[in-house]
C-alpha cells in the first residue's frame, strides 16, 4: 500500500455530503499500490410520503423503506415530476406487506451512469414489486394472492383467432430446484438458500440440485426477502404449470401482473355468456345453463365491466336459461341493441372448475381495433399461502 500525504481541513463544512474517516494499520516499508475498499452499513436518508395528507414528505429521515428509496430516486435523484409515479399505490403496497422485513432496501448504487428506470426495477424487485407505465404514469403492482379478479372474460368478447392453451406435464424448464443468492451485509459476500422441488414438495437443502433455477436477488441485503423470494419462485415451478394466449374485446388496456378470470375455450364445463335481466334473486342468460356437473358457482361483472362477486348458483324451474342466487343489489348492462352493446358477464362452473379459470397477465398487446392478445400465466393461492 502506498502512502500518501494527507491534508486535514479544519472548520470546514460539507452540508450535503458524509465524510467518513478510517484508519488503518500499514508497514513503514509498504511498496504496492493498490486500491483499498471498505464495506459500511450505514442508512440512507430518503424523502417519504405522508399518508395523512397524501403528499410528499421532502424532509430527509433515515428509512430503509423500499417505497421511500423509490420515491427518492424517482423524485429527488432522477428529478422527476412527482405527478408521473403512483405514490399512493406504492405505500399502499408498502403498508401492506405482512413483515417489515420484507419491504427493506439496504443498497446503494455505485454506478451513476446506471439508468433510473433499471434503478427503480431493482429496489422494487427484492419486495417483489414491479411497476407499469399507464399513460404517462408509472404505477406498481406485487406478486402476491388476490382476494379477486380484477376482469372476468367470456366467451362472448374473446376470438378463435391467436388462442392457444399449454401445460406441461413435467416441472417448468425442467427445473428440479431453486438456488438464489443475496448479500450478506455482516460479510458483503455473497450467501445462498438451495430448495428442492420433488413428488414430496419443495425442501430446503444444502446444496444446489442438478437443475437448479439460478436466481441473483440484485439489491437484496437480508435472510427474510431471500427466503420468502425463493420459496415463491419454487411455488410457482410447482404449482403454475398452464399458460394461456387469448384475444379479447376490450378497449380500457389491460395490465401486466393485472389477474384476470378467463375460460378455457374448449371446455364445456366452464359456462359462460351475459345477464339479459334481473328480477330479484333470478338473473336471466343469453345462453342454456347445465346444473348436472354439481355444485354451481357463478361470478357476474357490473355495468362497467368490473368483476362484482362469486355466489352460489341454483337452477330455476322451467328456466333453463337463467339461475338463482343471492347476490346483492348492483346496477348491471342489459344488452339492447341500441344504448347497450356491452353487457354484464357471468360465469358459471363448479368451485374447482372456477379456480381453474384465474390467471395473471404476462403480458397485453394492444391490437388497434379495441382488441388485446393477453399471454396468462395459471394463478393459483397454493403459490401465495
Amino acid at each position: 500500500m502506498a502512502i500518501h500525504a494527507v491534508n486535514v481541513r479544519e472548520n470546514v463544512v460539507y452540508p450535503e455530503d458524509t465524510i467518513a474517516r478510517i484508519t488503518i494499520k500499514g508497514s513503514n516499508d509498504s511498496n504496492s499500490n493498490r486500491e483499498q475498499k471498505y464495506n459500511m452499513l450505514a442508512q440512507r436518508h430518503t424523502i417519504s410520503y405522508d399518508r395523512t395528507t397524501g403528499a410528499v414528505d421532502y424532509t430527509l429521515r433515515p428509512s430503509r423503506s423500499f417505497a421511500d428509496a423509490i420515491l427518492h430516486e424517482w423524485v429527488v435523484v432522477g428529478k422527476q415530476d412527482v405527478a408521473s409515479i403512483d405514490v399512493a399505490a406504492l405505500y399502499a403496497i408498502a403498508d401492506s406487506l405482512p413483515d417489515e422485513a420484507l419491504g427493506y432496501f439496504d443498497y446503494t448504487f455505485s454506478d451513476e451512469k446506471q439508468p433510473l428506470g433499471e434503478r427503480i426495477a431493482t429496489i422494487a424487485n427484492v419486495a417483489r414489486v414491479d411497476g407499469n407505465n399507464i399513460g404517462d404514469v408509472l404505477t406498481f403492482w406485487r406478486d402476491e394472492k388476490v382476494t379477486n379478479p380484477d376482469a372476468v372474460f367470456a366467451r362472448s368478447n374473446m376470438f378463435w383467432d391467436e388462442y392457444k392453451v399449454a401445460w406441461q406435464m413435467s416441472l417448468p424448464g425442467g427445473y428440479d430446484g431453486v438456488a438464489l443468492d443475496y448479500v450478506d451485509p455482516l460479510t458483503n459476500k455473497k450467501a445462498y438458500i438451495y430448495l428442492q422441488i420433488d413428488s414430496s414438495g419443495i425442501t430446503e437443502v444444502e446444496d444446489a440440485t442438478v437443475n437448479a433455477m439460478q436466481i441473483s436477488l440484485d439489491g437484496c441485503r437480508n435472510a427474510t426477502q431471500a427466503t420468502d423470494r425463493a420459496w415463491l419462485e419454487a411455488r410457482k415451478i410447482l404449482y403454475s404449470r398452464l399458460t394461456m394466449t387469448v384475444k379479447v374485446l376490450e378497449s380500457t388496456q389491460v395490465v401486466r401482473g393485472t389477474v384476470v378470470q378467463c375460460p378455457d375455450m374448449y371446455d364445456n364445463a366452464q359456462q359462460t355468456g351475459y345477464i339479459t335481466g334481473r328480477s330479484g334473486d333470478v338473473f336471466s342468460t343469453s345462453e342454456r345453463i347445465d346444473f348436472s356437473l354439481g355444485d354451481m358457482w357463478v361470478v357476474m361483472t357490473d355495468n362497467i365491466g368490473n368483476y362484482r362477486g362469486r355466489w352460489r348458483a341454483y337452477p330455476v324451474n322451467g328456466k333453463p336459461k337463467a339461475f338463482q342466487a343471492a347476490a346483492d343489489t348492483f346496477d348491471l348492462n342489459i344488452y339492447d341493441r341500441e344504448n347497450v352493446q356491452n353487457p354484464s358477464r357471468y360465469f358459471i362452473a363448479t368451485d374447482s372448475e372456477l379456480n381453474s379459470t384465474i390467471w395473471r397477465v404476462d403480458s397485453a398487446k394492444p391490437n388497434g381495433d379495441d382488441t388485446q392478445t393477453l399471454s396468462l400465466t395459471e394463478y393459483s393461492d397454493s403459490i401465495y399461502p
